[in-house]
Formats: structure tokens, sequence, C-alpha cells
């Protein structure tokens, strides 16, 4: 019996992440068409070192505009290596010493490719592949991906931005949709920077950026979908991995990832828990009225605080009926709360310096978010390559509910007051989608489908 079950751990991964007080060197350059003298966007960017040239330190992938920029910490002799589909292998190396700051590598010309006498596979890959409809961004090609999340990583990836504050924009717009294996997912969609913060970046695949965005996609109205691929065990045994983090703010996050295949029948899921803190930080403001001495100056001097904290789990169940039929059955869950706290004082002045009123204000607010998606697929193959037939149903339930209370106390010549507001809300949606899609000679593909969505929402405030 023992010889039938095989365990198989392919790998531990237990990455802390801190703040590190070593400096790291800043490296950047620009890609061009040693022809045209036109730039080169999205070229696969490796940097080695000159003993391990098998292994690369730092992958990236050039801007829209050509550039890149990215930073080594470490002192020694490297190797930079640009790659494009149709072009020249480009080298360039560089030193980095004690005294070094920042090397700026100017310009890296890219001939064309057009000799035919040999070929040479290599295992090398591009970080970047660009259809007519998306951008992929491979993780797997990333060495960088071991030892990050998801957010970090995304930062890296054409057309999206991060902002110090974790913000994400598609294309300079927060116009857009993230989805999960094809899918929209309430757990990332309630707040996308702290589930991505703490989603290792090892169980993903790749991250597509999806410009134009078919009818299949529930995307109307937005500029785009960022879509996100995580890795399924396909051989058999067992996959497993354990991540935290943790920074000098207090803030940590951990979990664990799971995958298995057992003959004809698949399971992926993983648990996350995080919690974040935010500093307290202080803010005051001065204005001077110059055209009324009875409200001439207006001081104002305030406190803030906030912390997040919540948990998610993921599980996948797949099972392969035959060669052609497919099922699978999928389902998240999500729920964390975030509360924040404000001391506000206020003080309005005469031209003599004297108070004509003073009060301070002070609020609280929390918030409870919960998602709870069930996803159930069947997917028909059939031997004319790429001719596939799928079928699914989807069921969203989010409950979101928030409180807030405020109050202005220590008061002179102004009027006490107390607020309290509340709101529960919740949405369920129900989304049943059949879709086709068949080759047409070699360069043409048909695609067809229908979807039904029944969403349902309510809401009710009040306040006293």
């Amino acid at each position: 019996m023992i010889n039938k079950i095989f365990l198989g751990l392919t790998f531990l991964f237990f990455s802390i992440t801190l703040f590190s007080q070593t400096k790291e060197k800043t490296i950047r350059g620009l890609v061009l068409d040693s022809l045209t003298n036109e730039t080169i966007p999205y070229a696969t960017i490796r940097i080695t070192e000159e003993q391990q040239p098998e292994k690369p330190v730092k992958a990236l992938v050039s801007n829209e505009s050509g550039k890149f920029q990215t930073s080594v910490a470490k002192e020694g002799n490297y190797t930079l290596t640009v790659q494009y589909v149709g072009k020249r292998q480009s080298v360039k190396p560089f030193v980095i010493t004690p005294e070094t700051t920042q090397i700026d590598l100017g310009q890296i010309l890219m001939t064309d490719n057009s000799e035919l006498q040999e070929v040479v596979v290599t295992a090398s890959k591009p970080l970047v592949t660009v259809d007519l409809d998306k951008i992929s961004y491979s993780m797997e090609d990333d060495p960088e991906a071991l030892t990050s999340n998801v957010l970090d990583m995304l930062k890296k990836v054409p057309m999206v931005t991060v902002d110090a504050e974790d913000k994400i924009q598609l294309k300079g717009s927060g116009n857009y949709k993230i989805y999960l294996d094809g899918k929209p997912s309430g757990m990332i969609s309630s707040n996308p920077s702290q589930v991505l913060k703490s989603m290792p970046a090892n169980t993903v695949k790749r991250i597509e950026i999806i410009t134009e965005p078919g009818a299949k996609y529930d995307a109307e109205g937005v500029g785009g979908i960022i879509n996100i691929i995580t890795n399924k065990q396909s051989l058999g045994g067992y996959t497993a991995s354990v991540n935290a983090g943790a920074n000098t703010l207090g803030g940590f996050y951990g979990g664990a990832y799971l995958s298995a295949k057992y003959g004809k029948l698949g399971f992926r899921g993983n648990y996350n828990y995080y919690d974040y803190k935010g500093p307290e930080s202080g803010s005051n403001s001065y204005r001077e009225d110059f055209f009324n001495d009875n409200y001439k100056y207006l001081e104002q001097n305030g406190t803030s605080s906030n912390n997040w904290h919540g948990q998610y789990g993921t599980a996948e169940l797949s099972y392969e009926i035959d060669t052609f039929n497919l099922v699978n059955t999928s389902f998240d869950i999500y729920g964390g709360k975030g509360s924040s706290e404000s001391d506000l004082f206020v003080i309005m002045k005469n031209s003599g310096q004297n108070p004509v009123y003073s009060y301070e204000q002070q609020g609280t607010s929390n918030t409870n978010y919960k998602s709870l998606n069930v996803n159930v697929d069947y997917q028909r193959t059939f031997k004319k390559k790429d001719e596939l037939l799928t079928a699914s149903y989807r069921f969203d339930h989010s409950p979101d509910n928030s409180e807030a209370k405020s109050s202005i106390n220590e008061t002179f010549n102004f009027n006490p007051l107390k607020q309290h507001m509340y709101n529960d809300a919740a949405t369920k949606e129900h989304t049943l989608q059949i879709d086709y899609t068949t080759p047409i000679a070699k360069i043409h593909t048909i695609e067809g489908g229908v979807k039904y969505i029944i969403r349902l929402s309510e809401s009710n405030s009040a306040h006293d």
C-alpha cells in the first residue's frame, strides 16, 4: 500500500521580507533598433553574474518607450542580455564597484536576425509575449517571483503601475477589472492591493493584460482586464509551499499552498492571513483671510491611523472524465476588517489673535467585507485542434458592512455634535455561460456564446 502512495514535496518556500539597509545600484538604458533608431518596447532583459551566466539575478522588460531601469545590490562583474523576437541577442557587460551609485548603459542597439544558416534553441524564454488582444508576462521565467508577492511583481508588468500607496492602475486609469484564471474574483475585487500583497508570486504562472476584452468577458465599460493565471499541477504527486512576510510597521502575512493530482482527480488550494498597520500620521494647515478681520486665521492639526486584517482561501477540484471531457469545481472565500481613527483640532482667530471658536473632532470607522464565489465548469475538447466547448455556472455573494462615528467635543463658541452612521449592503449574482470556439482555416477563429446574469443588490443605510 505504501508503494502506491507517492508523496512528492517539490519545494518548501519560506521568505520573510524585511527592509534592508543595503544600498542598491541603479541600472538603466534604452533599447533601439539599429537601422530605424526606433525604440523597442517589451524587450526581455536579463542580468547575470559573470561566474554564473546561466542563473539570472534580475529579469525585466523595457517599457513602451524602450526604456528600462532596475537595481542590483551586490558588487561584481555582470552581463546584461537583451532579447526580442526577430532580433539578434544583444549583450553588454558592466561592473559594479563599491563606489558605484548608478550605471547608465545608454543606447543598446539590436539588429535584425536574418541569418537562416543555423538555428539555435535555448532554454531562455521571453518574459513578455504580445498577441493581438493581450500582453502576457511570464512569472515562471522571472527569478524574483520566488521571493516576491504578486503585487510587487505586478509593478513589472507592461501597462500596469502601482504607486507608493499600493494603488493599481492599468494604462494610467483605475477603470479595469482583475480576473483570476479567466473569471471575476470577488476576493480580489473587494481589496485587490491587500490580497495580491499576501499572494506568493510563485503560485502564479503568468499575468495577462487583456486590452480588448471579448464578449465572453464580463467587462462592459472597462478599459481592460488584468488576468492572473495561477499554477495548476499537471503531473502526479503533490506540491506544497508556505510563505510569510513582515515589515517594520508591525504588519505581517502568512499562508500555505497545496496542489495534488492522483490519476484523474486533481486538487489545488491555498489559505492566507494578513495584518497590515498604517502608522499614525500627522497633518496641519494654516489659512489667513485677508478680507475678514473677524475670522482671519484658521489653524488645523490632526492625526490619523488605520489597520487592515483578513484572511482568504481558495480550493479547486477537477476530474477528467476522459480525454475530451473535464469537470471543474472551485470556490474562494474572503473576509476581512478595516478600521481607522482620526483626531482633528480646529481653532479660528480674529486679527488680534484672539480665539473666535475652537473644537476637537474625533472619528472612528470600521468596515467588514466578505465574499464567497462558487464555480462549476464543464469543458469539452474535440479531435479538431483548438475546438472547444465550455459551460459554466457561477455564484457570487458579497456582503459589505460599514460603520462610522464622529463627535465634536472640547468646544468653544461651537455646538457639540455626535453622529453615528452605518450601512449594511450585499450583492448576489448568478451567471450561466456557454462558449464555443472553432478554428477556420489556419488564421481565422469563430467564437460564439450565450451569457445570462442575475444580479440582486440590497443596501440599508441609517444614521443617528
